[in-house]
């Protein structure tokens, strides 16, 4: 089940001693595909669905946090997942990387298949992101719905959290 599951981690997760091509393969060499033409055939194409085709060759600490970011993206979407969750995606980031994050970001809901899962505390990518809004507070459901119901509730806690 959890080969169906690809997490883009906060931080990125990237592995400083390879370089972006070694890490965004990873996950197909855990999976144990061996066919190096395939292999560089998604990680390029990974690569060019996030802006960074011609990163291959560099290592992560030669990349902006932004950057490192979208190559966690790509690393998540080289085995085709059902599943992507994204985790604090634009946390860390000034606004304009973050605006371009989201943006590779709605690119990718847009075109692949997967069920993408987002956990964020910014209000302001929620209505970018999804379809559907879970708000938990204290591990209790407190809305399920549209984002326009959520901006819309009468709930104290979602109000306190609009207001800042």
């Amino acid at each position: 089940m959890k080969k169906r599951f690809a997490m883009v981690f906060q931080h990125a997760a990237l592995l400083d001693s390879f370089t972006v091509f070694q890490n965004v393969a990873l996950p197909l060499y855990e999976r144990g595909i061996k066919d190096e033409e395939h292999i560089m055939s998604k990680v390029s194409e990974c690569l060019e669905l996030v802006g960074l085709a011609d990163t291959q060759d560099k290592y992560p600490a030669e990349l902006s946090g932004g950057m490192r970011k979208r190559i966690g993206i790509a690393r998540a979407l080289v085995y085709q997942p059902d599943y992507l969750i994204f985790d604090e995606p634009t946390s860390g980031l000034d606004p304009i990387t973050a605006s371009e994050t989201l943006y590779y970001m709605t690119q990718i809901i847009k075109d692949n298949t997967a069920t993408v899962i987002t956990i964020t505390h910014d209000i302001t990518t929620i209505a970018q992101l999804g379809q559907k809004v879970l708000f938990i507070d204290g591990g209790k459901q407190v809305y399920y719905g549209s984002y326009q119901g959520l901006i819309k509730s009468d709930n104290a806690i979602i109000r306190q959290y609009f207001a800042g």
